[in-house]
């Protein structure tokens, strides 16, 4: 799985998907990997999983780049 680095100029053409969080943790729908967060730091920039490059919004929706199909 390659890390595509999700931004917010990206999430227009974006797979979305809804994840799940607890207070310290968001599951990342797309990988399963466990990011921990500070609730304060979803606001502003969102949060980006480490693994596979999602990012995940303070709405409890997580966005990841679609990758391109080779020429």
């Amino acid at each position: 799985m390659r890390n595509l680095k999700t931004t917010f100029a990206d999430i227009h053409e974006a797979e979305k998907r809804r994840h799940e969080r607890s207070n310290i943790t968001i599951t990342c729908p797309f990988c399963g990997f466990k990011t921990s967060y500070f609730p304060w730091s979803l606001a502003g920039t969102g949060k980006r999983c480490a693994l596979c490059g999602a990012l995940h919004t303070y709405d409890c929706w997580s966005y990841r780049r679609k990758e391109k199909a080779a020429a």
